[in-house]
């Protein structure tokens, strides 16, 4: 029995000693107890839960709108101001009067010059009139040489048909006789009617060498047509004259048919040679006539090229009388009067483009490996309260400003920019990163010790100290990187005497 207690016993003695050893090694806080007093004593605070939320990372940064063209106006050469059309914040368009100058002499140089470009210009005309009108002439002698060529051809044809007529011996004399007087009979109406036709052309011709219209050679070789027409004429009533007489004895009506046909085949392709040698030189004189007037008119129009690279030249070297504006835009820096004598080289006013404007802004140096193309960027400006303009970053200048401590940013504006004018100052708040679903705490709930970040979290109604890593803050709210969870309670507001381990209750958040 005695043994049995004195086990029972060092088993007590080892279970005391556990107790006791485990409540020691525990860290203080956890083995408080919360009495009655405790409880009373206990610290009141407000808490938030920890949170995920979309936190954005933005810089705001001031910056001036700024043209994306400007234009000075300065004449060309010194001459005074005689209208000014435009005042100081005026909008302008493009190629729109701004002022008219007293050019004087030079005024008048231009104006002899255009003169000269008008005088070249209507003997350009002229040449062109006078070419058309040769292509006219020379294609109508053209087409009656085509004509008489056609004449000539028939009557050849005539003339073979008719040989061919009087070699058949087999048709009795009679017949013979009858078909040859019947070709004669045609051959002096077809005769005729191409001595009407070449007296026609004659009388014209004649007409027109009468008046300069066409040369003498061609009034000529229309004569020599005539006389020839007439020569065939005379031969066809020849030819029916003999063939009258073919009614004599057969063999005779044979031979003497024989020799007319014959005369009658050769005068024929004569006439044919002449009217074809006639088409020939028509149209020769045709295509030489007009690669004449062909030079003319270039001649005429390197005239005109000439005189206006004059015109042109006196121009860009003394200006215009007025000044145009050559972009759309504001007047800006506007220092003329009427009466003025301007100078070269001296604007008279400044047109800043609109609406094509971007914004230039200066960024704190820290920012460099942050700003980038294509970030966002919302735009106000204390002109138009109220109203945003929305744009990206356009340009980040890889060096830093003079005082080496911001860097030069340009802002593209994107949609309308009514509103915005050149030179006024604009707030602007750029999206440097994004985290949709970032944990979060009230910027209230951070406390600090040196640079060390930390808050209190309530762990079974104290407050514990957690060291947190922050990342960046939007509004009211700070991201957490790391050092607290999802659901967390951080105390937000706190007497004074709080501290680590310290008894806490909520009364609210």
């Amino acid at each position: 029995m005695k043994r049995f207690l004195g086990i029972l016993g060092l088993i007590i003695v080892l279970v005391a000693a556990y107790l006791v050893n485990r409540r020691l090694s525990a860290p203080p806080q956890l083995h408080l107890q919360e009495t009655g007093k405790e409880a009373t004593n206990a610290l009141p605070v407000t808490v938030s839960r920890v949170r995920p939320r979309a936190v954005r990372d933005i810089v705001d940064i001031i910056g001036v709108v700024k043209p994306m063209k400007q234009a000075a106006i300065t004449p060309k050469i010194p001459a005074r101001i005689v209208t000014l059309l435009v005042h100081q914040g005026d909008i302008v368009k493009a190629n729109q009067i701004l002022a008219k100058l007293d050019m004087g002499d030079a005024q008048a140089q231009i104006a002899s010059a255009k003169a000269a470009q008008q005088a070249a210009e209507a003997q350009w005309r002229k040449a062109i009139d006078g070419m058309n009108a040769d292509r006219t002439n020379l294609s109508a002698q053209v087409a009656q040489a085509k004509a008489g060529l056609q004449s000539s051809q028939i009557k050849l044809n005539q003339a073979k048909l008719g040989m061919t007529m009087s070699q058949q011996s087999s048709i009795s004399d009679m017949e013979r006789a009858k078909a040859a007087v019947s070709q004669a009979q045609a051959g002096v109406a077809q005769a005729k009617t191409g001595y009407a036709q070449a007296k026609d052309t004659v009388k014209r011709l004649q007409f027109l060498y009468d008046h300069g219209g066409i040369a003498k050679t061609d009034l000529d070789s229309a004569k020599t047509q005539e006389k020839i027409a007439k020569e065939g004429l005379d031969s066809a009533k020849a030819a029916l004259a003999q063939a009258e007489a073919a009614a004599k004895p057969a063999i005779q009506s044979v031979s003497l048919r024989e020799k007319t046909t014959q005369g009658d085949v050769s005068m024929a392709q004569l006439g044919v040679d002449q009217a074809r040698q006639g088409l020939k030189t028509a149209q020769n004189a045709k295509k030489d006539a007009l690669l004449v007037d062909q030079r003319n008119v270039e001649a005429a129009l390197a005239q005109v090229r000439q005189a206006h690279a004059g015109l042109q030249a006196l121009i860009a070297q003394m200006g215009s009388q007025y000044l145009k504006s050559p972009i759309s835009g504001v007047v800006d820096n506007l220092n003329a009067t009427v009466g003025d004598y301007a100078q070269p080289g001296m604007p008279l006013m400044t047109i800043l483009s609109t609406p094509a404007v971007y914004l230039q802004t200066s960024a704190p140096a820290r920012y460099a490996e942050g700003l980038k193309p294509g970030q966002p960027s919302r735009i106000t400006v204390d002109t138009l309260p109220g109203k945003f303009f929305y744009g990206v970053v356009w340009k980040v200048l890889p060096f830093a400003t003079g005082d080496n401590r911001s860097l030069t940013v340009d802002i593209k504006i994107k949609g309308s920019t009514v509103g915005l004018m050149p030179n006024i100052s604009a707030h602007v708040q750029v999206e440097l990163a994004r985290d949709e679903n970032a944990l979060t705490i009230p910027l209230e709930a951070l406390r600090s010790e040196g640079p060390n970040p930390y808050v209190f979290v309530v762990i079974n109604n104290r407050a514990i100290r957690r060291y947190i890593v922050t990342g960046y803050s939007e509004g009211d709210y700070i991201q957490v990187v790391s050092g607290l969870k999802k659901d967390e309670d951080v105390i937000i507001s706190a007497p004074a005497s709080l501290d680590t381990g310290s008894l806490v209750h909520q009364e609210g958040g």
